[in-house]
């Protein structure tokens, strides 16, 4: 059976320097540049093996990943129409990420849907690069 992967991509600074690698048994399907607002979807068929490759070039970012995938069924089940959400990860830190495509055997449709979160560490330097210190004697550009 064939689903979709929805894809909503965040850069962290908005110009493109970091991507999304996306492979469909060890083969690359799609690469993301930019924002997408979910416009991006690449085909997957249950079985397949999924890798999420993410690539940044500046080096202070963290990357959490909430992965969901929704089933369609005919099955209406306390009032759920036959839609099924099952939650893979949340809020997991990654940079790689890989995963089998499944569903449920009563669904005749599903997709899955990656959304991405940065988090952004930001580092203040002198020209020495040594550590500035303010009036009050606190040191502002620490190693978090």
């Amino acid at each position: 059976m064939r689903g979709q992967i929805l894809i909503n991509f965040n850069d962290d600074d908005g110009f493109g320097g970091d991507y999304l690698d996306i492979y469909t048994n060890s083969v690359l399907r799609k690469r993301i540049y930019v924002n997408s607002n979910k416009l991006y979807s690449c085909p997957v068929y249950v079985g397949d093996v999924v890798t999420f490759d993410f690539t940044n070039l500046t080096p202070y970012v963290f990357r959490y990943l909430d992965l969901s995938r929704t089933d369609y069924t005919t099955d209406d089940v306390e009032g759920d129409n036959g839609i099924k959400s099952t939650v893979i990860v949340s809020g997991l830190l990654f940079d790689t990420f890989t995963f089998t495509a499944t569903t449920i055997n009563t669904a005749y449709d599903f997709d899955y849907v990656f959304t991405n979160t940065n988090i952004t560490q930001f580092q203040i330097l002198t020209e020495s690069a040594e550590v500035l210190m303010t009036e009050n004697n606190d040191y502002i550009n620490q190693q978090y």
